[in-house]
C-alpha cells in the first residue's frame, strides 16, 4: 500500500502550475488551506481537479521504469476526461499520448488537449498500452479491448466499488499475464483504495 499526500504530487507538479491558479493557491497555502477545507470540500475539489486520481511520484517513476522495460512508446487515453493521466504521461514522463472523450470535462484548468470524440468510431490505431481509467461499465471496456488490441492495458481506479467492475477486473487478471499493481491510500479519503494495474494481454 502507497500512502501519500498533497505534496507528494505537488513536488513533480509544480513547474506547471502556473496554468492552475486554483492548484496553486493550495500548493501555496499548504497544511493551513487543508485546514480552512472540510473534508467535503476537498473531495470536491479532487474530483474536478485530479479526476480522483492524483499519483505520488514514487508510484508515477515506478510505472515509469516498468513501462520503459516493457518497451512502451504510444499511448492511448479514450475515455480521459480532463487529461491528468495523458498530462501525467506526455508532460512528465515524455511518452506519445492520443487522449480522447465524447464528452471532455470542460474545465478551465484542463490538463491535456482532450480530442472530442467517440472513441468506439474512430480509426483504429494500434497503441502500446491502453489506458482504461474508471471504467464502470464492463461492456464499454471489452468493446475497446476489442477494438484496439493493445499489447498492454492499463487499469486505473477502484474496482471492487461495483460486482459489474470487479467482475471485468478479475476477468482482466486471469485470462491475462499480470504485470504490477499498486495500492495507492489516498489521503483525502483513506477509506477508498485506488489500484494502478499493468497488465500484459495474451489475446
Amino acid at each position: 500500500m502507497l500512502e501519500y499526500n498533497i505534496l507528494d504530487v505537488a513536488m513533480y507538479i509544480s513547474p506547471f502550475i502556473h496554468n492552475f491558479p486554483d492548484y496553486k493557491t493550495i500548493y501555496d497555502n499548504r497544511k493551513e488551506e487543508f485546514m480552512r477545507l472540510g473534508m467535503k470540500d476537498l473531495n470536491s475539489y479532487f474530483v474536478e481537479f485530479f479526476s480522483w486520481s492524483p499519483i505520488p511520484f514514487d508510484c508515477l517513476f515506478r510505472i515509469h521504469m516498468l513501462l520503459k522495460k516493457l518497451g512502451i512508446t504510444k499511448i492511448y487515453d479514450p475515455c480521459a476526461g480532463s487529461g491528468y493521466h495523458a498530462f501525467l504521461f506526455n508532460k512528465i514522463l515524455k511518452y506519445e499520448v492520443t487522449a480522447v472523450d465524447l464528452q471532455p470535462e470542460n474545465f478551465s484548468n484542463k490538463w491535456y488537449n482532450v480530442t472530442e470524440n467517440n472513441c468506439l468510431k474512430m480509426d483504429k490505431i494500434k497503441p502500446s498500452l491502453l489506458i482504461l481509467s474508471w471504467m464502470d461499465y464492463q461492456e464499454l471496456s471489452e468493446k475497446l479491448l476489442d477494438k484496439y488490441k493493445p499489447n498492454y492495458v492499463m487499469l486505473i481506479g477502484i474496482y471492487h466499488r461495483s460486482s459489474e467492475s470487479q467482475k471485468f477486473y478479475e476477468t482482466m487478471i486471469t485470462q491475462n499475464e499480470f504485470i504490477e499493481e499498486f495500492d495507492l491510500i489516498p489521503f483525502y479519503e483513506p477509506i477508498k483504495k485506488e489500484k494502478i494495474t499493468l497488465i500484459k494481454m495474451l489475446k
